[in-house]
């Protein structure tokens, strides 16, 4: 089945990133952010309604499937070398069944070694009013000539659907298939199910619902899930906002339908366990009147190759989820659009330096290689770097004072030391940890190869 299985130094850290303070001993003078992606005008999709979207290393270009809403046109492929203007190849199909295409989402799929079924999307059996059925798998090898998986039943008949953006990955960590779902239709938490083989799926389980913390009545609409780099999971959950009445619409009763979607930010490092980050909308509303005034669904999280930079789209909508008066909807402008907003990258969470004397420590490492780089953003200041060894003392020629300065703004700025390229000197198989001071910067990342070695572990372990 996986034609990709994690050996032990894989289980292993590629970098550490500060959404949270795990791999942290020490933190003075810093505060950490979670930066707001900025909007990008995207090109091209005026035909593309709402979309689903991956960048495929294969053709390397990013690709997405795209259907106008609750209509019964076919699905058309569009392609970007870029990620931001976008053109139709000619290639369209017909959904099976006739879903609403915005519920689904288009997975690629290295860990598969079975090419027939590089990619994947999910299907769910649903049209305006009707539910039910079980949910299906779609596999293509190229993204264009799909063939449905009928012995592929992730989702029971039972449930009565789970109408959300359903979406698979795969966890390399636990060695297993995911869908993110719903265990019963409108029970709007959020919930997954899991396999081996892709044949036989577990139970849907309860991953994440509303916290006493949240506003009153809040429901999740569902969550995205994507590996970032094959090291942390970040989560889009859609926090909805519900009324606190029941709404009605042409004498018929809705189930809290008219209320206000908005995409946060969560994270895994396992998939299993989430964590919720600033409980705040990780893309702001636009003004009234344009795509994502009245709130946001994000779809896809997508890693641009030239830069590095990370590519949100998300369906952007006029109006609040019921839609708004029926009478005011402009025939020309259709009731969602797509949206692209981006980060940096790593952009997600960071460090800010508050004083001259901003430090961090990391816990202790055992490096697998010599090279070390910051994510480090400091235009104005710098930042210095100081190996402590096992003995909490600072190692002979890797200390603050032998470190060249960082000055600039780099993704993966190398660490160098005045008598020392790398790490090579103190890869002796002994633990050390990192410490940085820096100054009107900002920390988005370590990079370093590396296995944590907590403070009662006989030897390293794997990653958290």
């Amino acid at each position: 089945m996986h034609g990709m299985v994690m050996c032990a130094e894989d289980q292993a850290l590629r970098a550490i990133y500060f959404i949270d303070d795990w791999m942290l001993d020490r933190r003075c003078d810093v505060d950490r952010v979670f930066p707001l992606p900025r909007q990008v005008k995207l090109q091209g999709v005026e035909d593309m309604g709402v979309s689903t979207i991956i960048y495929d290393p294969v053709v390397k270009r990013f690709r997405a499937w795209s259907k106008l809403l609750n209509t019964e046109l076919p699905a058309r492929l569009h392609e970007s070398e870029d990620g931001v203007a976008w053109h139709p190849t000619g290639h369209t199909r017909q959904m099976f069944p006739r879903q609403n295409f915005f519920e689904q989402t288009w997975f690629y799929d290295p860990w598969d070694s079975d090419p027939a079924r590089r990619h994947k999307m999910i299907t769910w059996p649903y049209k305006q009013n009707t539910y039910g059925g079980p949910g299906l798998i779609e596999t293509a090898p190229d993204g264009i000539n799909w063939k449905l998986q009928r012995e592929w039943a992730w989702s029971p008949p039972e449930g009565n659907g789970s109408d959300t953006n359903n979406n698979i990955f795969y966890n390399p960590f636990m060695r297993e298939y995911a869908v993110v779902c719903r265990k019963h239709h409108i029970d709007r938490r959020i919930a997954v199910v899991v396999s081996r083989d892709l044949k036989n799926w577990s139970l849907p389980r309860i991953m994440l619902q509303p916290e006493p913390s949240d506003q009153p009545l809040t429901q999740f609409y569902g969550m995205g899930v994507f590996l970032y780099k094959n090291e942390i999971f970040l989560g889009f959950p859609l926090v909805y906002r519900v009324p606190d009445q029941e709404s009605r619409i042409d004498g018929n009763v809705f189930y809290k339908m008219s209320g206000r979607v908005q995409s946060e930010l969560a994270y895994s490092y396992d998939a299993s366990a989430w964590n919720r980050t600033t409980r705040q909308p990780v893309i702001p509303l636009n003004e009234p009147g344009e795509h994502g005034g009245g709130g946001s669904y994000v779809r896809a999280l997508a890693q641009r190759p030239a830069d590095g930079q990370l590519l949100i789209y998300s369906r952007g909508v006029l109006t609040n989820h019921d839609g708004g008066r029926r009478d005011a909807k402009p025939e020309n402008i259709p009731q969602s659009g797509l949206l692209l907003h981006v980060w940096r990258e790593d952009g997600f969470a960071a460090l800010d330096a508050i004083s001259n004397t901003s430090m961090i420590r990391t816990r202790y490492l055992v490096p697998h290689s010599p090279e070390l780089t910051l994510n480090l953003q400091a235009p104005f200041g710098e930042a210095w770097v100081q190996v402590v060894d096992k003995n909490n003392a600072p190692a002979p020629g890797f200390t603050f004072n032998d470190c060249v300065p960082l000055t600039g703004d780099d993704a993966h700025m190398p660490v160098r030391w005045r008598k020392h390229a790398d790490l090579k000197a103190v890869m002796d198989g002994n633990r050390i940890a990192i410490e940085i001071r820096f100054s009107s910067a900002r920390l988005y990342a370590v990079n370093l190869h590396c296995s944590p070695w907590y403070t009662n572990t006989k030897r390293p372990v794997p990653r958290p």
